[in-house]
This record gives structure tokens, C-alpha cells and sequence, in this order.
């Protein structure tokens, strides 16, 4: 791709292209990162390029390839892998530089690109998938969302913050990307899909499968997201190889959900973020899922709702008991929220919460955050919610380029669990699906690995139901563990046991040590964050003591720190060596679609071919504005969706199943909706007719009963394939139902009430 559009600076932009290619088996990826960098201008540069990866990538390879040469680099301390690079720019040597400055934002910098000459730089790394019961969900980051800096917010290492973790942002890029990716086993998944990109699926020799982008190149303004639904439901396995005189293993855990620790009847807090970078698609999606949560309440619940930006205020001046009352009082103020609020100041509403939990009868006992994650404080956020004993945190991140570090790491802090929403996702399952586990106590397991000696991580782990957690231990020596590893915990009181059986891996380059390298780094950076509060209280040399077991895990395993960088240096021959001035260029990365109310994936599709001028861009149709409830906007025309034509954001069925879930009441049962009826194909008046003829008939109820006898029988029998989207939310409504029918036996004309609800439904066909 070629490298025809100038910097804000009026230069050229040296990142000709980005290539990624990798593999995807069972759980886990390996991926490399390609970019390629060409300087087509008349005297040396030294290019600067911030870019995103996983938040839990093992960043385990750093190589050049420069004229038929491969430089490979070495993982050195911070500082002095600064100063080998410095030194060979000096020298006139081509020097290269891998940072990472957040677990999931990196810094590549490549010195001495002589005019002319080109350069691609590969960055690999293994990573494992995030999955439920039934779904992986694959992420690979694009873009770097601005975040929100609070003035008071202290420099990092005597660089500013913002220099630190944001690249320099452009209108328009000459650079895209290209993708390629290789399935193994893909005939275990009935199906493969993306809510962000339009995408090819070759099917190869054997059992696998390639996926790539429908265009040859994307722009990259959006994380590219690939949904993998297994064919049978998950199981719990234990992957065990041996490597360099230790043994690795990897257990993935899934627990069923008839194990769960109940909660008991604990308050809940919803926060939703308000600030401008929520704007467009993200707030769009954050009051949809708080209508969700609202309506999936059990009457005499208490709740509140906290929506903040640079200020924050609550619906409620204390928790309130859910009734119809007050879910109409909520919705109404979740369907009036705006992004409104400024900046994305999550601390102040966390320290509230914890301040009023000391003071007064509120006793949350979770919250459910919605956000974006655009915060350049997390540090600051982290040790605040692991330092406080008080409400378990479940965050939800939302958005074409979420900050999924921070969404994951309050998660850990908070000892919750996390879900993500890209623009455009059925929202229901995941929101209901997080929402139940706040329901209940997650399990704190004792795992018997075998041998005494066992260095696990995470070393305490909180497990959820209906996930998939795991968990890794290493040990010295050739260890052979019994064929099935036990794993104990407390579960509603009583010891609960499995046994998970092993499997033994075999392979040339074994991602389970790296895995572990990474987690144990992980674990050890959330400490040095939030040094434990035992033993002294000298926090700065505990951190100094962390610091130096990361470098020294980092150096020996080859993974990446926050501590470490990656560096090469090229040899160059005397007539190739830099000399004059040698000119900083900073790459430009376009902003994330969506962000602070800029076009997002729910809006038309046009060319990104720069224009003049703006362009109205239409959001949904008439007859789907009655339920998302959004206008058309005027839009920049610099930021736009690549030619081909996505998946299509907006379901039908699934708009209407959402439109029977907002007709639900507090104590169950379904409000009567006319316009509702006729898009259903149902007739409202026979409906209404019906219930008067129903014994023993009650005007206050007999037609709520059949009404929401037979919306029971739409969700079950024209929209099963959205079952995980209403299921749980109608479970009150089944249960009035279910008891109104066992004590009163109603009948129309002699037939039970539910037959002729079901009768009904079969004659009724949906409208074209």
C-alpha cells in the first residue's frame, strides 16, 4: 500500500501497511504482527508508532527484516534497552524498540531508516481467547480510543501521560490492514462470525479453515471482533508440556450453573458513564443494556442508579425497593440519558460509593458499571477498589475500540466479572448472562496439582459460572501428574469437588510456559499497583522487590513487561551507516469509529474516500426508531466505514423480541401494546375478546394474563434462536403466569387458558 498522504507536519507517513497472520486452536492464539515501514523521504527518520494489542497478548517474539536480513531482538531492562538503541543511532545502526506502556498499548520506535530503504518489523505474541459455555470471542485491537486524563493526574516517569499513551491522531490514513488467520478443528464450531468486520472463510485441506477480511485492506478504526459458537457445550480440561527441565499446566475450568453460591438479596448499584467520549453508539448501547437489567429485576429488590462524568449524580438518595413505581421512574431516566457530563472521571463516583457504604445503611453488594473505559488513571482506580472491602465490581465494556485493560482489571480488583459490547451485538445474553453472576458468590477453589512445589496463578482466583476461567501452575523437573487433577471449593455451604483429566501436549513451540509467564507478570504488575497490606507497610521497596521479580521473569522468559522492553540493532556496513539529521516522525492513527458521537457501525456505510464538507447520515429507519429511539446526526466525513458492505447491525426478530421485553412489568406479566400487537401479527381486539370470556374472569387481570400468556408462546415459538436473549428476563413473568393458572385454572370457553394462548399463536403469521 502506498504511502501517498502527508503527516500534519507535511511529511510523508513512513507505515506503508500492517499485515496479521497467526492461528487460532482450541483456546488459544498465536499471533504476528507485521509493520511495514518505508521512508520515501530525501534524509533519514526515526519512526514512532503506538498501537494496541490483547491486554493478556504474551508478547514472546521481536524480529527485522530488513533487505534479506533478519534481526532478531532481546528483552532488556527498560532503561538500558534504551540505551542500546540510543547508542546505535548514534553510531549510524538501524535500531529497533518495543515498549509497552500499558498492558495494552506498545510503543515501536525505529531509528536510522535511511531515505529510501524499508524496513518490517514483526511482533508475536500468544494469547488466550476469552469464552463462555458456549462462545470464544477473539479480539484483535486496532485502534487507541482517547483517553481522559485528570489534571491533577501525576507524570509517569517524568513523561506526561498523554505523551506516554496517546499517538498523534489524523483525519485520514494512508495505511490500512490486512489479515489472515487459520482455524484449526473448525468443524467444532457451528458458527463463525464478526460483528465488526465483513469477512471470507476458506475452507482448507483437513479440518481447517482460513479467515480473512472481505477487502483486501480495512482502515483501522475499530477492533476487529470473531465470535466462535461451539457445537457442544464446554468442558473443563487440563493441558500439561513439558519444557527446558519444568512442567507446565493449563487448566480451562467451566462450571455449571446449577453450582453456583447464591448472593442472597444484596442491593445493587448501576453506573453508567455519561462523559463526551460516550456519545453516539456507546451511550446508544448503555441505556439498552440498563433497560435489560431494570426489567430482569425482582420486585422488592433495591436499587439505585449512579450516571457520571466530571460529576456524577444518583437517581435515587438511597437504594429503593423495585416496584412499578420505581422501574418506571428508572426508565424513564435511563431513556433520557445523555453523554453529557464531560470528562470520564470514574473515581470520584467509586469513592463516593465506598464512602457511603461506611456511613450510612446502603450495603451494595455490586455494581454494574457501563463504560467505554477511556481513562488514563487506571492505577489510580485499581488501588481504590482493592483497598476497600465493599461491593464486587462487574464492568461492562463498550464500544468499536473499548479499553479492555482496564475492563478486565477492575474486574480482577473488584473480584467480579467483566463483558464487552461491540456496536451492534445482541446485547441481551451477554448483559443477562453477567447480570445473573452478580446473583451469585463466585467460588474460590483449592486446586491439588500434585506436587507440593506448585507455582499457580492467579494464585486466588474467583471463578463464575458459565465461564471459562484459566488457571496455570509450573514446577520444577519433570513432573508427572495422576491423570485427573482434583480441584475443591465451598459451594452453598457444602465442599463441592471435581475432577478434571489431563491431557499431555506435545509441541515444537509451546505457548503454555509463555502463558504462564504472563499471567504470573500480570499478577505481579496488579501487586505492584496495590502492594499487598501485609507485613511492612513500606509500599515504595515492595515495589522496588516486584519490579525486580518482573524484570527477571520478563528476561528469562522472553515476554514482555511493563518493566521491559525489546530491542535490535542492525550492523550496518561503513558506506550504510545514518549520518546528518536524522528527523522524529510521529505515525498518526485514525480516532476509533463512534467515539464522542463520530459515525459508529449502526449508521449508513460509505466510502472512505476523503470529501469535502459533511454528509447527513441515517441512523435506522422510521419503524426502527420507536425502539432505539435515535436521531440522524451530522457527522465529520473523514471517518468511515471501509467500502464493503458489514454485517447488518440491525436484527428484526431481535428488535422485536427487545420491543416484548420493554412491555414487561416489575412484578411480571406484560403491558398491553397495540403497535407492538400489529408488528407481531397478532390482533389485539380478538385478544382483548378473549379474555372477557375467560372463567373466572377478573377486569383487573384476565386480560394481562392472556396477553402475556401469549406473547410466552411468541418468545417460545417464533424467536427460539433468541432464547438466550429473553429467557432469563421472562422468567418473573412465567412464574405470575405459572401461579395465576395453578390457583385460579382459568378457561375460554372450556379450553385451559394456555392451550388457547398456544392455539392462537400457531394461526397468527409475522407481517412481511
Amino acid at each position: 500500500m502506498g504511502s501517498g498522504l502527508f503527516s500534519q507536519e507535511g511529511s510523508p507517513i513512513p507505515l506503508a501497511g500492517v499485515r496479521v497472520t497467526g492461528s487460532i486452536a482450541g483456546q488459544g492464539a498465536r499471533i504476528t504482527v507485521s509493520q511495514r515501514f518505508r521512508n520515501e523521504e530525501k534524509h533519514a527518520v526515526e519512526a514512532v508508532y503506538k498501537f494496541p494489542l490483547p491486554e493478556g497478548a504474551a508478547v514472546c517474539g521481536f524480529s527485522v527484516e530488513k533487505e534479506g536480513t533478519r534481526i532478531s531482538g532481546q528483552v532488556e531492562e527498560r532503561d538500558k534497552a534504551f540505551e542500546f538503541y540510543d547508542d546505535a543511532l548514534q553510531e549510524g545502526k538501524g535500531g529497533y524498540l518495543l515498549d509497552e506502556e500499558r498492558p495494552n498499548i506498545f510503543t515501536l520506535s525505529a531509528g536510522n531508516l535511511n531515505a529510501g530503504t524499508e524496513a518490517v518489523i514483526n511482533i508475536e505474541y500468544v494469547t488466550l481467547i476469552d469464552g463462555d459455555e458456549h462462545t470464544l470471542r477473539f479480539l484483535l485491537p486496532t485502534t487507541i480510543t482517547p483517553r481522559y486524563i485528570p489534571d491533577h493526574q501525576a507524570e509517569d516517569e517524568d513523561i506526561p501521560l498523554d505523551h506516554r499513551i496517546h499517538p498523534p491522531y489524523a483525519r485520514s490514513v494512508p495505511y490500512g490492514m490486512e489479515m489472515h488467520l487459520t482455524l484449526a478443528a473448525a468443524d467444532k464450531f457451528s458458527a463463525i462470525e464478526s460483528p465488526s468486520h465483513p469477512i471470507r472463510i476458506e475452507q482448507l485441506s483437513g479440518r481447517q479453515t482460513v479467515i480473512s477480511f472481505s477487502q483486501e485492506s480495512v482502515l483501522m478504526d475499530r477492533d476487529f471482533i470473531l465470535t466462535l459458537t461451539f457445537s457442544e457445550p464446554g468442558v473443563s480440561q487440563v493441558f500439561l508440556c513439558r519444557n527446558n527441565g519444568a512442567t507446565y499446566v493449563q487448566m480451562d475450568f467451566y462450571m455449571e450453573h446449577e453450582e453456583q453460591n447464591k448472593s442472597g438479596n444484596e442491593d445493587l448499584l448501576f453506573v453508567v458513564d455519561c462523559s463526551g467520549s460516550m456519545q453516539g453508539d456507546s451511550i446508544y448501547e448503555a441505556r439498552q443494556a440498563l433497560d435489560v437489567c431494570l426489567k430482569a429485576l425482582e420486585e422488592g429488590r433495591r436499587f439505585n442508579i449512579i450516571r457520571f462524568g466530571s460529576r456524577f449524580e444518583s437517581l435515587f438518595s438511597e437504594p429503593r425497593a423495585y416496584s412499578e413505581k420505581t422501574l418506571e421512574r428508572a426508565l424513564s431516566w435511563s431513556r433520557n440519558m445523555q453523554a453529557d457530563l464531560g470528562g470520564t472521571e470514574i473515581l470520584q463516583p467509586l469513592q463516593h460509593i465506598y464512602k457511603v457504604q461506611g456511613d450510612s445503611d446502603s450495603r451494595y453488594g455490586s455494581i454494574l458499571l457501563l463504560t467505554d473505559g477511556a481513562v488514563g488513571n487506571e492505577d489510580d482506580i485499581f488501588y481504590l477498589v482493592r483497598n476497600r472491602s465493599g461491593p464486587r465490581v462487574f464492568p461492562v465494556g463498550i464500544g468499536a475500540g473499548c479499553n479492555e485493560a482496564f475492563i478486565k482489571g477492575l474486574a480482577r480488583a473488584g473480584k467480579g466479572d467483566s463483558a464487552f459490547i461491540y456496536p451492534g451485538e445482541r446485547l441481551g445474553p451477554k448483559i443477562l448472562s453477567l447480570f445473573g453472576r452478580m446473583s451469585e458468590h463466585g467460588i474460590e477453589p483449592a486446586i491439588n496439582w500434585g506436587h507440593k512445589q506448585a507455582d499457580q496463578t492467579p494464585a486466588d482466583p474467583v471463578i463464575y459460572t458459565r465461564t471459562r476461567t484459566s488457571l496455570f501452575a509450573r514446577f520444577e523437573g519433570e513432573h508427572s501428574p495422576a491423570n485427573e487433577i482434583e480441584v475443591t471449593a465451598d459451594v452453598q455451604g457444602h465442599t463441592r469437588k471435581w475432577a478434571v483429566p489431563v491431557l499431555t501436549v506435545k509441541e515444537d513451540h509451546p505457548g503454555i510456559p509463555l502463558l504462564w509467564a504472563r499471567e504470573k507478570i500480570r499478577e505481579l504488575e496488579d501487586a505492584e499497583t496495590c502492594p499487598e497490606q501485609k507485613g511492612s507497610r513500606q509500599e515504595d521497596r515492595k515495589r522496588v522487590a516486584l519490579s525486580r521479580e518482573i524484570t527477571a521473569l520478563s528476561k528469562n522468559f522472553c515476554v514482555l513487561s511493563r518493566h521491559t522492553s525489546f530491542v535490535a540493532v542492525e550492523e550496518r556496513e561503513e558506506k550504510d551507516l545514518t549520518t546528518g539529521e536524522v528527523r522524529l516522525r510521529k505515525i498518526p492513527v485514525p480516532v476509533t469509529m463512534g467515539w464522542h458521537g463520530l459515525p459508529g457501525l449502526r449508521q449508513e456505510q460509505i466510502d472512505h474516500t476523503p470529501m469535502e464538507g459533511t454528509m447527513r447520515f441515517s441512523i435506522v429507519t422510521e419503524s426502527e426508531s420507536r425502539y432505539l429511539g435515535r436521531p440522524s446526526i451530522n457527522a465529520p466525513t473523514f471517518l468511515r466505514m471501509a467500502s464493503a458492505e458489514p454485517p447488518s447491525p440491525f436484527d428484526s426478530d431481535y428488535s422485536l423480541v427487545m420491543a416484548i421485553l420493554g412491555q414487561q412489568k416489575a412484578k411480571g406479566g406484560f403491558s398491553e401494546d397495540k403497535t407492538l400487537a400489529e408488528e407481531l401479527g397478532l390482533d389485539l381486539q380478538q385478544i382483548v375478546s378473549g379474555s372477557r370470556e375467560i372463567m373466572p374472569y377478573s377486569e383487573n387481570e384476565s386480560l394481562s394474563l392472556l396477553w402475556s400468556a401469549v406473547l410466552l408462546h411468541v418468545l417460545e415459538h417464533r424467536f427460539p434462536t433468541h432464547r438466550k436473549s429473553w429467557e432469563k428476563t421472562v422468567k418473573k413473568t412465567r412464574k405470575w403466569v405459572e401461579k395465576k393458572i395453578r390457583k385460579q385454572k382459568p378457561t375460554i370457553h372450556g379450553e385451559p387458558l394456555m392451550s388457547w394462548a398456544a392455539r392462537y399463536v400457531a394461526t397468527r403469521r409475522l407481517p412481511d
